[in-house]
């Protein structure tokens, strides 16, 4: 028999706590490969009154090919691996070819 319901959404669960159904609050706990996993917290006191986990993985690849792409830089800012190398190059050339002379105190 075919999934005729497809997956399901509670509304409202019972809570230990409260002692009566009340209404819920959905919230996503992780992305796995293998779909997302969710907590029931009663909107009433916040307890926890379920879970769930759904098979759908899409947003897991999403997130996934997103990580393995390299963030640009901010604007107006060079790649931090050459701006801290140039600022250390810059700074030993000044620091050579400074004609200042620091004479220690006595």
């Amino acid at each position: 028999m075919a999934d005729s319901f497809g997956e399901l959404e509670a509304s409202s669960l019972f809570c230990p706590r409260c002692k009566r159904a009340t209404a819920v609050r959905k919230k996503l706990l992780l992305v796995l490969p293998t779909g997302n996993k969710y907590d029931y917290t009663c909107s009433v006191c916040g307890t926890q009154v379920g879970g769930k986990t759904d098979s759908n993985s899409s947003e897991f690849h999403r997130v996934a090919s997103a990580a393995r792409k390299p963030l640009p830089p901010p604007p107006g800012r060079q790649p931090c691996c050459r701006s801290s190398q140039g600022r250390l190059s810059r700074s030993l050339s000044l620091a050579s070819n400074s004609s200042l002379l620091i004479s220690p105190r006595a």
